[in-house]
This record gives structure tokens, C-alpha cells and sequence, in this order.
């Protein structure tokens, strides 16, 4: 086991790419991971392999996209946990551990994945689970958080989704995963350790205590980015979609409501609060890591499943594949091994399997889809030339090709096409598949697309 580095796996979910002020995004509050930023890698260019939380952690998971795996939505469990790379590691000697939300179906969501041992504190949405969060809690006298009890739906309607936190700070769902997180660290004995400590936030409901919201009081925040009448030029299952999501997720007793400037400024500003107070808790973590003289012998990974909307496109959460939502944050800090700066290359979180498989000494998987990091960065294997996600709109099953300047959509439904010149349009309002201008581009990308869904590696 001598030379092989711990691997502290820092995640969250729902993270947009444009949440870290190190990253070239200041209306941030994000101290901790500047450090890492600064310190470490930044995969500036990173995406998801599904634009929703459990095939996204499938495909972590497995290395593979979600036509290799077979789980397209958010209860089909991992096919082979025997396989993934938490009981590959596991076998090799590795003191792994899974704390927080890991989303791994079914309910109650208990089975150990690969890992040695859980700390389960799995998602907000869940007012009824009997995880190790929920048993905490009792202890302290407390139940789990009820975002949509009669008490408390007026608010979240009126910030679609915000809310305060009902729970005293320090007994947050972040909170306690950060607190196991530092436990953990505190326990590491001599043998290498990977653990995966995976937050909640900042996932709906948009639910920070009123210390961090207070540090974006009047704070410039970008608005969101969108054009008036553009739905009109989509495909129609967005406007379905964002109907759908407000109506279940935010106004469950209501009609659908109309997204306002003000309900829109304090769920995003609600959102970024949660970030922060994760981000506060990672470097409560980092601190553990440093006391314990564990630093410099620890690869420290952070990303994110998927992102989300937050009023850009005048859509809400994920599932779909603009770049707030495709694209996520990926940054890795190694002291001593890797140089500190930007990678602007095309990477995946499917990359994560082999890149761990690599820093633990284990043999590469030829099967799976994704590369290896480390590999990529060393300049032994070429740069991705595109990457892929792919999504199941309700029976319409979608796949996003995503190259260095254009990105395409191919849908089961025609209507549900899109294509994108990132160069000319990086915002992402022009839907130029029908454009005969961009038949050769389009003729190219849906050729690809169809090899990969096909079989072909990605």
C-alpha cells in the first residue's frame, strides 16, 4: 500500500459550473474552494453524462453513459455495484467510505455501494426517510425538515423553492455531512483511504440558515440569462417540462405560476447561500486534513453531478442541456503531483472512473467509456474531441453532442431537435438545427450522435 494517495472525494448536487469565484465568478462567496482552484487543476470545460442526479451518479459510478448502464431516470439502481469503482478500491486495500447523499435507488437507499461503511443523509425532498441524518435528528429532538408543510409552502411558493433553514444551523443536513466528513478524517488510520462526502445543497429546496443568505444582501448577482419569447422557438417539452416542475416541485397545491423578477433574484440568491455554506464545511475538512499531517499525501476531487437552471432560458432545475445545467464544476488538487492552472480541454465526469481506478493503483477498465484524467493532463492520450449526456424526456429519449464549438441535440421527437453555434451564440438562444446554413455541421454531429447511441465509445 506504501505510495498510493488518499482520494478525498468533495461533491454536491446541483452545482453549477459558475459557482466558484476563483473560477472567474465573483458574486461568489467560495473561499475554500478558491484554495482548491488556486492550488489545484480546474477542468474549466467539464460536463455531466446525464443532466439528472441518479444516472449522473450511475455514471460515476460505472464509468459509463447512460445507454451502458441502463438507468435513464432517478430509481433505476446501479446494474453491478461489484464492479464500480468503490468495491474495486475496496478489494485493493482502500478504507472507503460514502457520507451524505449518494441517491443510490432503492429506498431507503442503504445499501453499501462498493463501500466499507455509509453515512447515509440523503435527499431534502425526502420529509419521511429513516437515514442516519433522520436518527440524528431525533436524538437532538428534532425532525426531518418539511419544506412543504402547511406552515411553510407559502413561503416556498413565493421564492420558488427558497426557504429558510427551520433547523438551528449547526443541525442542517450539510451541516452533519460536514461534521461526518471531518469525523472521518479525524478516524483515518495508516491504511490509504478514499471516502466520497457528498452534500445535499445546493439541491431544491433552496434552504440555507439566515447567516449565509445575510452575506448576499445586497450583493450584485448576475440575472439570468434569457431572451423574452425565446420558449416559443423550442421544443415543446421545455415549456411543458418548467410547467410540470412548478407546479410539483415548487407549488404542489397550486396552479403553475409565472416566474417573477423578485420570486426569481431570492431563489437564486437562496442558491448561491447554499453553496456557501457548503463551501464553509469543505474547508472545515480541508482544516481536518492539514491537523492530521494528511495534506500532502490526499488527491482532493470536487465536482458535482449536474447543474441547474435557476431561471436561465425561464426554465427551472435540470434535465435539459444548456450549459448551466450540462456543465459542472471539476477541480483536482494534488500537492506535489499536478501543476496548478486551467484545463480548457472537453472532459467528463465519466473520466472519474478510470481516475481513480489510476490513483489507486488499480488496473484500467477497457470497457468503460470514460479516460483517465491524470492521462489526459500528461498529455499521454489526445483531448477529447466532443463529449456526450443524454436525458429521457418522458418517454423522448435525448442526446447532447458537445464539441468545442457547437453542441447538438438529437430527440426521439423531431421537434425536440437543437443545435447550437457556441462561437456566434454562446448563450444559447438560436436553435439553428432547421437552419440550411448548418446542414453540414448537423448532418456531421447527428451522424456521431447515432454511432454513439448505437454502441459506439464515447
Amino acid at each position: 500500500m506504501a505510495g498510493r494517495p488518499n482520494i478525498l472525494f468533495l461533491f454536491t448536487d446541483q452545482q453549477r459550473f459558475d459557482t466558484i469565484a476563483a473560477a472567474g465568478f465573483p458574486h461568489m462567496i467560495t473561499p475554500n474552494l478558491d484554495r482548491l482552484v488556486q492550488d489545484g487543476v480546474l477542468f474549466a470545460n467539464c460536463f455531466t453524462p446525464c443532466p439528472l442526479c441518479v444516472p449522473a451518479r450511475a455514471s460515476i459510478m460505472t464509468g459509463r453513459y447512460c445507454h451502458g448502464h441502463g438507468g435513464y431516470d432517478n430509481t433505476t439502481p446501479i446494474p453491478d455495484y461489484d464492479q464500480a469503482w468503490p468495491a474495486r478500491l475496496s478489494r485493493a486495500g482502500y478504507d472507503t467510505r460514502a457520507i451524505g447523499k449518494m441517491h443510490f435507488p432503492p429506498r431507503p437507499f442503504d445499501h453499501p455501494a462498493g463501500f466499507k461503511q455509509r453515512v447515509i443523509a440523503d435527499d431534502k425532498c425526502f420529509t419521511d426517510l429513516d437515514d442516519d441524518y433522520a436518527r440524528w435528528l431525533q436524538a437532538q429532538g428534532l425532525q426531518r425538515p418539511n419544506p412543504w408543510a402547511p406552515t411553510r409552502i407559502k413561503a416556498l411558493r413565493e421564492g420558488y423553492g427558497a426557504i429558510v433553514s427551520e433547523h438551528p444551523e449547526a443541525c442542517h443536513i450539510d451541516s452533519y455531512i460536514g461534521m461526518e466528513g471531518v469525523k472521518a478524517i479525524e478516524q483515518a488510520g495508516d491504511t490509504p483511504f478514499c471516502y466520497w462526502i457528498s452534500f445535499n445543497s445546493p439541491h431544491l429546496p433552496f434552504d440555507p440558515p439566515e447567516r449565509f443568505i445575510s452575506m448576499y444582501d445586497g450583493r450584485a448577482l448576475p440575472p439570468p440569462t434569457r431572451r423574452e419569447g425565446e420558449l416559443d422557438s423550442k421544443p415543446p417539452e421545455i415549456r411543458r417540462l418548467l410547467e410540470q416542475c412548478i407546479q410539483i416541485r415548487v407549488c404542489p397545491e397550486g396552479a403553475p405560476e409565472v416566474l417573477t423578477d423578485e420570486a426569481m433574484r431570492r431563489r437564486r440568491q437562496y442558491y448561491y447561500a447554499t453553496v456557501t455554506l457548503v463551501d464553509e464545511w469543505i474547508g472545515h475538512i480541508l482544516d481536518a486534513l492539514t491537523r492530521r499531517g494528511l495534506a500532502d499525501n490526499t488527491v482532493i476531487v470536487f465536482s458535482s453531478d449536474h447543474g441547474e437552471a435557476n431561471g436561465d432560458h425561464f426554465l427551472l432545475e435540470k434535465v435539459f442541456f444548456y450549459e448551466n445545467i450540462a456543465r459542472v464544476p471539476l477541480v483536482l488538487n494534488w500537492p506535489g503531483h499536478l501543476s496548478a492552472g486551467s484545463y480548457n480541454g472537453l472532459v467528463s465526469l465519466i473520466d472519474l472512473f478510470q481516475t481513480f481506478l489510476s490513483l489507486a493503483g488499480v488496473e484500467a477498465d477497457q470497457l468503460v467509456d470514460g479516460l483517465n484524467l491524470l492521462d489526459l493532463l500528461a498529455g499521454k492520450i489526445p483531448e477529447r474531441q466532443h463529449v456526450f449526456s443524454e436525458a429521457d424526456w418522458y418517454g423522448n429519449r435525448a442526446v447532447m453532442l458537445r464539441s468545442k464549438t457547437h453542441k447538438c441535440v438529437l430527440a426521439q421527437q423531431p421537434t425536440s431537435c437543437e443545435l447550437y453555434d457556441l462561437c456566434r451564440d454562446p448563450s444559447e438562444f438560436d436553435n439553428v438545427f432547421y437552419d440550411a446554413r448548418y446542414a453540414p455541421i448537423r448532418d456531421e454531429m447527428v451522424s456521431t450522435i447515432t454511432q454513439f447511441s448505437q454502441g459506439a465509445k464515447g
